[in-house]
């Protein structure tokens, strides 16, 4: 899954960079979410993007939950080895994560698809029992990730976590 998505990515990435290239006589103009004007051709990429598969995978309840996290890790390892060394923003939270992997980064890279069930209002990617995941940034690139567990509560002992 890893490779295809990696692959999906560059070959995404390649599109999106001749697509930017183009002069503006090429293409159109679009407003994203963000009121950033993009290249009509970019947002019409961005409104096609499915996504990583594996957030698919995170709506299916059949696996433990350290799958989850495991998921969850791997999609950040994903977007980090899609930057490429390349300055995006800086992700201190649950919300700063969901905005850059839903297209706000430099790539425009929609790991998160719009109105992904996963995501509360507030922005949050959830855990399976409905609580936002808590991020603790151990480095630039690498993350402690904690589900709540089923009480709902940080800090306790039925907490999930992965690093």
């Amino acid at each position: 899954i890893l490779g295809r998505w990696l692959w999906s990515s560059r070959q995404r990435t390649k599109e999106m960079e001749i697509a930017v290239s183009r002069p503006p006589s090429e293409s159109k103009a679009a407003t994203d979410s963000g009121g950033v004007v993009v290249p009509h051709s970019v947002t019409q990429h961005a409104l096609r993007a499915q996504g990583s598969p594996l957030m698919e995978d995170l709506l299916n309840r059949s696996g433990a939950p350290e799958d989850d996290l495991e998921n969850v890790r791997q999609i950040i390892s994903q977007y980090v080895t899609a930057l490429q060394n390349r300055p995006g923003p800086p992700i201190g939270d649950n919300r700063d994560l969901v905005r850059a992997l839903t297209g706000r980064n430099p790539l425009r890279l929609v790991v998160i698809p719009p109105g992904h069930p996963l995501v509360n209002p507030a922005g949050e990617l959830m855990d399976r029992w409905g609580t936002p995941y808590h991020l603790h940034p151990l480095s630039e690139k690498r993350f402690e990730i904690r589900s709540a567990g089923p009480d709902h509560r940080l800090f306790t002992t039925d907490d999930v976590i992965a690093k």
